[in-house]
């Protein structure tokens, strides 16, 4: 028995020290470092990187809402003006009472006493009520007017007050005549209140897109501040410096900013870059500098109202908030580092000191066993509990190499016995169905020999009416020779059948039951048992069915089955002897090919296989026929066949009127 030299503990010991030492030192830099900004190359990401990642996404997510919920107001606006400026009230009376305003404002009378008139008139008070109806029901509208275009003036409003009053020199009027469109959108800031409010101006009693054509327009002004007050909202977790602005094509600002209070809506203009992308139509996040001088990561998106309105938006928040939870983790994590590492440094070196010189010297043993000597042991030591653990090594490896050579000849000797069992129970099995084979060859051979006999009876009586010539005894030995042949062929048959496959080949399944079929159809046939062959080809392609393997042996396998099916078809024919019932045996057999997998599936209609026993038919000698009518290995042989060569499966299940073997096998050609 090897022995092994004992270890120096001091420099294990010491190893240990400088080892976990110098890890932790490093550790306790690059771990904050790592925690931080992760592994440069490769997937490792640090929570600065994830940080940034996360609030990016939490930033666009954020933006696209507010965009959305702000383009749904701004739609269900235009909707609200679409539907009123198509109301047939308004088309009907908006001529005749443009038509009356004009006439009474030519008159010269005040616009009091206009305003008198018009309230006298029934389709000017069924204006107003409407007017004021459809303001109470959607509460965010300040006022409704309708205008005359050529004027200016107002002829209708929702305040009574305000008609008469002329409208024609507001920057949103002027836009509206302008514009190539039947609709047109403005803000508009009121400097007494400091509000921004929305115009909308739709032309009525429209009956071409010719501006001039119009007589009168609709103007809605709506209060923002339902549409402001979630669009400027920040408690989306986006920090306390979130901020979200509003622009126009100029990038005047349109809602107020947070931080300079005293820039006016719709004149003070914002030059960072997000504004920009935003006014031009364009999406996206970046990194910039804001009107305060603050370096933020804005969201800028754009919002297309008309084909001739749009605005930008931006949501930006001061870069420096976001990373600022980060410093307080770096602490926390150096703190925790720095504790790890004197506490581990103390325990390695109390335990380095005591277990390091026993744990090497197993490590060594372990070594020499791993490389193949098994003679190697471990040495004892003066620790107690090391003893222990060293004797009971010691005791396995003595035991492990007295079972290995035992195992190494018990081993051999069960695969020696189990070739041979195997070899004795396939010829067995062989010799089982030697008889019915013979018995089948005889029944094959009985037609043609009958033939023949006649055959031999035809030509004497030829001769005797002398019509025995060239031509009739060339037909003789034709018709002879097709007999004989035929008998050869199932001699042939027969004899390959009994030849065992010494080595695997490729060959096609559908061919092989098709000739296993053959050697015992007339046994089937005497029975008065119909067997069905359903193959189911792809395109007509009979590569599909080409497996490795035996076929002598696969052939024995099918006959097992085969006559298997029909021993129950003949149980139950005795069966329904003293009964009056119709009873016509067959056996189908499926032969296709699902993803590369074959299946052979054999089914029968003779009653099926007892639940009880299911799962012991493929056992050895288990059998449910009498002694001198079964031996029990036909489907134990079958299974070894099909699943230890050829590598397949086969299994049992009762089917509608009998029972069904199902053999599945891989495809060489799929």
């Amino acid at each position: 028995m090897n022995k092994i030299s004992n270890p120096i503990a001091i420099g294990l010991k010491t190893n240990i020290l400088i080892s976990f030492g110098v890890l932790f030192v490093v550790m306790m830099f690059l771990m904050p470092l790592i925690y931080l900004y992760g592994v440069p190359f490769t997937k490792i990401d640090g929570m600065h990187k994830k940080r940034y990642a996360e609030y990016l996404k939490n930033l666009n997510v954020i933006s696209d809402l507010k965009k959305d919920k702000l383009s749904l107001w701004f739609e269900e606006r235009r909707n609200n003006a679409a539907v009123l400026s198509e109301s047939r009230l308004i088309i009907n009376h908006v001529n005749e009472i443009n038509q009356v305003f004009q006439l009474l404002a030519g008159s010269g009378i005040n616009e009091n006493l206009i305003r008198v008139k018009l309230m006298q008139r029934v389709n000017f008070n069924e204006m107003y009520d409407y007017l004021n109806t459809f303001k109470r029901k959607f509460a965010l509208y300040e006022n409704i007017h309708i205008v005359d275009v050529q004027s200016g003036k107002i002829i209708v409003s929702t305040d009574i007050n305000n008609v008469g009053n002329n409208v024609s020199e507001e920057d949103y009027f002027k836009a509206a005549m302008q514009t190539p469109f039947l609709e047109s959108i403005a803000f508009r800031h009121d400097a007494n209140s400091n509000k921004v409010n929305l115009i909308i101006t739709y032309l009525l009693n429209y009956e071409t897109s010719d501006i001039k054509t119009h007589k009168a327009a609709l103007i809605m002004q709506i209060n923002t501040n339902d549409m402001l007050e979630p669009i400027l909202e920040t408690d989306y977790g986006l920090g306390k410096t979130a901020e979200v602005l509003l622009v126009d094509r100029q990038t005047r600002i349109i809602t107020p900013l947070k931080n300079l209070l005293n820039a006016i809506p719709l004149e003070y203009k914002l030059t960072d870059k997000p504004s920009q992308l935003a006014a031009e139509g364009k999406e996206g996040i970046l990194i910039s500098t804001d009107y305060n001088g603050k370096e933020v990561i804005a969201a800028f998106r754009h919002l297309r109202i008309t084909p001739a309105v749009s605005y930008g938006m931006i949501v930006k928040v001061d870069k420096e908030e976001i990373f600022t939870p980060l410093k307080a983790m770096i602490l926390y994590v150096a703190i925790f580092f720095v504790c790890g590492m004197l506490v581990t440094l103390i325990i390695t070196y109390l335990i380095s000191a005591s277990i390091a010189r026993p744990i090497s010297l197993l490590s060594k043993t372990a070594a020499a066993i791993e490389k193949g000597n098994l003679n190697a042991r471990a040495q004892k030591t003066h620790i107690k509990e090391i003893n222990i653990l060293t004797a009971a090594f010691n005791n396995m490896l003595d035991r492990i190499e007295a079972d290995q050579k035992d195992l190494e000849t018990k081993v051999i000797e069960e695969m020696d016995k189990r070739r041979k069992h195997e070899q004795i129970l396939i010829q067995q099995s062989k010799l089982a169905s030697m008889g019915e084979m013979i018995a089948s060859i005889a029944h094959q051979w009985r037609q043609p020999l009958n033939v023949v006999s006649i055959l031999m009876l035809d030509i004497k009586d030829a001769y005797e009416f002398g019509e025995l010539d060239s031509q009739y005894l060339n037909n003789f030995l034709q018709k002879a020779r097709l007999q004989l042949e035929y008998m050869s062929k199932t001699i042939d048959d027969f004899r390959n059948f009994c030849k065992p496959s010494k080595a695997k080949m490729v060959f096609n399944v559908k061919d092989t039951v098709k000739e296993a079929l053959s050697i015992i159809i007339y046994q089937l046939e005497n029975h008065n048992i119909t067997v069905n062959i359903n193959v189911f080809t792809y395109e007509g392609n009979d590569s599909h069915f080409i497996v490795l393997g035996y076929p002598n042996e696969f052939k024995q396998v099918l006959i097992n089955i085969i006559n298997n099916a029909k021993d129950a078809i003949l149980h139950k024919k005795e069966l329904l002897l003293s009964s009056n019932e119709t009873y016509e045996g067959a056996i189908d057999v499926n032969i296709y090919n699902k993803q590369g997998r074959i299946f052979i599936e054999v089914s029968d209609n003779g009653g099926g296989i007892d639940l009880n026993i299911m799962d012991k038919i493929f056992d050895p000698y288990f059998t449910t026929k009498l002694e001198e009518n079964g031996t029990g290995i036909g489907l134990y042989m079958t299974k070894v066949i099909i699943e230890d060569n050829m590598n397949g499966r086969i299994w049992a299940e009762n089917a509608k009127n009998g029972a069904m073997m199902k053999i599945e096998l891989n495809a060489v050609y799929t």
